[in-house]
């Protein structure tokens, strides 16, 4: 092993191993604090996930309504003299428009699928976690009630 393993390996010593290891029982003095912190991490992605899926999903709209603006009021056919050379297929209709256009909207799209997935993917890993939270939950209580 080098020195860069053993240094990314090293773990912090926890103050409840600290005290399992001096009297042999597992001390927790603060039971529910672990819960709060479970469920500050889940709002916060929560939060997150929201944060990108709403702008992202707002931006897909935005951008449909340009396509649909642009459907209605460029040309079909290619206008040299107001340089609409370049063909973009909206619902099945060949329309032509400025290459700075182009870009234009084809960056709103891009970007906003982009940031609208990364919310998605954030939303599916915070529905994840909280049903492995809410299902270990259930379990303690199981656990709770057959010991009662």
């Amino acid at each position: 092993m080098n020195v860069v393993s053993l240094v990314t390996n090293v773990r912090p010593l926890r103050l409840s191993a600290i005290s399992t290891a001096a009297t042999g029982k597992r001390k927790n003095a603060h039971p529910q604090l672990g819960v709060d912190m479970k469920r500050v991490n889940l709002a916060v992605l929560k939060f997150f996930a929201l944060l990108f899926l709403l702008p992202g999903l707002g931006g897909l709209v935005f951008s449909a309504m340009v396509s649909t603006d642009y459907l209605e009021n460029l040309p079909k056919s290619p206008a040299p003299n107001e340089q609409r050379m370049t063909p973009r297929n909206v619902h099945g209709i060949v329309i032509y428009q400025t290459v700075k256009e182009d870009a234009r909207l084809s960056i709103m799209e891009y970007s906003s699928v982009s940031i609208f997935l990364v919310g998605l993917v954030l939303g599916i890993v915070y529905l994840e976690k909280w049903s492995s939270s809410r299902q270990s939950e259930m379990e303690s209580d199981l656990l709770e009630e057959a010991e009662a």
